[in-house]
């Protein structure tokens, strides 16, 4: 039981869970999808189901963030049109069956549920705060120069709206 099957187990139950949701995806349907053998669920996830699902949010969570890293982008608007043409990407390849890993955990958990619930919104407010920090320095690697001056209106109104988005969904809205 390699990190190997660990690592394959966590991105298939991302990928089944941004088109099933947490509770429409079983361990058999992970193993199933990762090949990995039938003792490495319990081997690797001993907390269940809810561990897993915190490592495939984890795991997204990390692409989401290298991907925003590596914007090129130096205007607002070339930045929010990363961030969401990466989402874009995802429900355009999908035929609208998939998206979000963190919003579908999100959607499908109840807020009453602090372990999950809290990972939602640490996650959520992370990209949200890399996002405020790229529009803030107009410029996506966070060098601070400007090739196109932001304005405090700007920055403020777009950073405010992704923070309640965020905050909407985290919250299971």
């Amino acid at each position: 039981m390699t990190s190997d099957s660990r690592a394959r187990m966590v991105r298939s139950a991302a990928s089944l869970i941004r088109t099933r949701g947490v509770t429409g995806t079983s361990f058999s349907d992970v193993l199933a999808d990762s090949r990995a053998p039938r003792g490495s669920i319990y081997h690797h996830f001993p907390e269940g189901k809810e561990q897993l699902a915190a490592d495939a949010i984890k795991w997204t969570s990390e692409r989401v963030l290298a991907h925003q890293r590596e914007c090129p982008a130096t205007t607002p608007e070339g930045v929010l049109d990363w961030f969401i043409d990466m989402w874009r990407q995802v429900v355009v390849s999908s035929g609208g069956r998939a998206g979000c890993v963190v919003a579908g955990v999100a959607v499908d958990t109840d807020v009453a549920e602090t372990g999950p619930m809290t990972l939602v919104r640490v996650t959520f407010r992370s990209w949200v705060h890399l996002l405020t920090g790229l529009l803030r320095h107009g410029d996506a690697r966070g060098h601070g120069g400007r090739a196109h001056p932001v304005s405090r209106r700007t920055k403020r109104g777009a950073a405010r709206d992704d923070g309640r988005r965020a905050e909407t969904i985290a919250a299971g809205g």
